[in-house]
């Protein structure tokens, strides 16, 4: 063969197999399925049960309401484009004061790098302090605030989604001592449930503990509480 052939033959030779190495070695697009999935899934208005199980009597923010409280959360849809694709708007206030939102907080759901034992990605933002935007789709992105070290790391679970927040990075601030912010949560069909814990930074004491799940009432049940009494003789008696 002609040297110009050969090395033509060559140099296409070389260019095939660098094509192949490179399509093989390159790494695989992100899986939007789940996001997907999840932005369906999450949106909807929730009547929840929000209960105190373990609490800081130091707190008084922690238990205002009482040991049990009832919360309204509402969760849809909106376009912030600074934020991705997929993003949500959440918003939480009491049952008895729809005026009084304690929580508002932007949800930008990608799809989880790999490696990472996770399916989707959540990440949290909220508005910068001092910052007023009419509605959250009008904020833009220097008016948001992320919140470092909680995002949520969700793994499809069936028909559910599952995971939380991972090691001690969610930290508490303000806080009268160092601590931070254990969130694990299930979202699934007509399901909610969460867990929010506080630990202490430095030993990992358990300050703070609040679970939170889907409100229902018992319909056609009645309480009824019955005690025993034994005779000091031993003899039986009709109760």
């Amino acid at each position: 063969m002609p040297w110009g052939l050969r090395g033509l033959s060559l140099i296409a030779t070389w260019l095939l197999s660098s094509a192949a190495t490179s399509q093989t070695s390159a790494p695989p697009r992100p899986d939007t399925a789940a996001a997907n999935d999840l932005y369906g899934l999450w949106t909807g208005e929730y009547d929840l049960t929000e209960e105190v199980l373990v609490a800081d009597l130091d707190s008084a923010p922690l238990l205002a309401g009482g040991a049990v409280r009832r919360v309204q959360a509402v969760v849809r849809p909106v376009t912030v484009e600074s934020l991705g694709t997929h993003v949500l708007y959440l918003e939480e206030y009491s049952y008895d004061d729809p005026l009084g939102v304690r929580r508002q907080v932007l949800l930008a759901l990608e799809p989880a790098p790999h490696g990472t034992d996770a399916d989707v990605r959540v990440r949290q933002y909220t508005r910068n302090t001092g910052v007023s935007v009419a509605t959250p789709e009008s904020a833009p992105h220097e008016a948001l605030e992320t919140l470092p070290g909680c995002d949520l790391w969700l793994l499809r679970d069936g028909k559910q989604f599952r995971g939380g927040t991972r090691g001690r990075a969610c930290l508490v601030v303000p806080a009268r001592q160092p601590s931070y912010i254990d969130y694990q949560l299930v979202i699934g069909q007509n399901l909610v449930w969460y867990r929010r814990r506080t630990l202490d930074l430095a030993t990992d004491d358990l300050l703070e503990e609040v679970a939170g799940f889907r409100y229902f009432e018992l319909e056609q049940a009645r309480l009824y509480s019955c005690r025993i009494s034994w005779p000091a003789d031993g003899a039986r008696r009709v109760i």
